[in-house]
């Protein structure tokens, strides 16, 4: 008969080791231990031994609870301040690059000086848009025009309605122009009677004088003859001229 071995009992120092390795990931992880650890080399130089990296850490906690909940105030202070201080560092550094005496060290200066302006214009920026955020609009309509598209999202549409015809009304809006009526007669418009439709020439003579003036060309023909005349005979053409 085969017995089963039993399962190797578990190693205390091996939990302690995972437990500890947990604890560790969770600190790593953690946002306000992270950004302490990463400013605890700068803020131990103006403070020194009064620098209490825990009670920073608490205090940091705060004003992420602070952010979550809505409260923008503290975020809006720390820009302020990030921006007068980007505003020192600025003047700082064009005051000391005026002083350099040699090319290099005074274009490393302005440089640097105008770098930091522009992080302060940056800081002015982002406070604006946290203070007054930008209104979103969302249209009704989709834009599938190639060119202009005027997109109308008022509640009442009726009342941006413009009367298209506005310009062919008199007398505020009682009359309508017509610009079609029948003109008015006078000496040289009189009514004419309607023609009746012509057949063709009816006798064999008025045949006779169609067909030849057909064969000739017409109006087109005499053109062509008076052209081909005035080519031949200049005199001629100035005699017609006349």
């Amino acid at each position: 008969m085969v017995t089963k071995k039993a399962p190797p009992a578990p190693n205390p120092k091996a939990v302690v080791d995972l437990e500890k390795t947990k604890r560790a990931a969770k600190v790593h992880g953690n946002p306000a231990i992270a950004s302490c650890a990463a400013s605890e080399p700068f803020m131990r130089v103006p403070y020194g031994d009064e620098y209490d990296f825990v009670e920073s850490v608490h205090v940091l906690k705060e004003r992420i609870k602070e952010v979550q909940s809505g409260d923008m105030s503290g975020m809006e202070a720390m820009l302020v301040g990030q921006a007068h201080a980007l505003q020192q560092v600025f003047v700082a550094l064009m005051r000391k690059g005026y002083a350099q005496e040699h090319l290099k060290q005074y274009q490393t200066h302005m440089n640097l000086g105008l770098k930091a302006q522009a992080q302060c214009r940056a800081t002015i920026q982002a406070l604006t848009e946290l203070k007054y955020p930008r209104q979103v609009v969302i249209t009704k309509q989709a834009n599938f025009a190639q060119g202009h598209q005027q997109v109308n999202n008022s509640a009442h549409p009726q009342e941006n309605a413009m009367a298209q015809n506005e310009l062919l009304e008199v007398n505020d809006g009682s009359q309508t122009m017509d610009i079609g009526a029948a003109a008015r007669t006078g000496r040289k418009n009189k009514e004419l009677a309607t023609l009746e439709q012509s057949t063709g020439a009816k006798t064999a003579q008025g045949k006779a004088a169609s067909s030849k003036n057909a064969y000739k060309g017409g109006g087109v023909g005499k053109i062509a003859r008076i052209a081909k005349g005035a080519s031949g005979h200049p005199e001629s053409t100035c005699r017609n001229a006349g």
